[in-house]
């Protein structure tokens, strides 16, 4: 969870730096940064399922690995979205 944070952090820079360069609009800036801050939050919700799945069931048993696995679903499309969104602010499209 820390490193896939930490990645995040950087990924965040660097469209950062890319926005900076492209000189985009604030409001370019502020749907990007609260899309930022809902992936943290994900991912803070995913790490909480992951421990209480694993606290709850320390064994494997198909209901933990179901939790966890929608729990990466989740992170997996605000990552999806945060991306879409950065691409085409990056190419003009909006």
């Amino acid at each position: 969870a820390e490193t896939a944070a930490r990645l995040e952090g950087v990924a965040a820079i660097v469209v950062a730096l890319a926005f900076l360069l492209r000189g985009v609009e604030v409001w370019h800036w502020l749907v990007a940064a609260a899309l930022f801050a809902l992936v943290l939050a994900v991912e803070a919700l995913n790490t909480a399922i992951e421990v209480l799945t694993d606290r709850i069931s320390p064994e494997w048993s198909q209901a933990a690995k179901d939790a966890k696995d929608l729990g990466s679903l989740a992170v997996g499309l605000m990552l999806t979205v945060n991306c879409a969104f950065v691409g085409l602010v990056l190419l003009g499209v909006i």
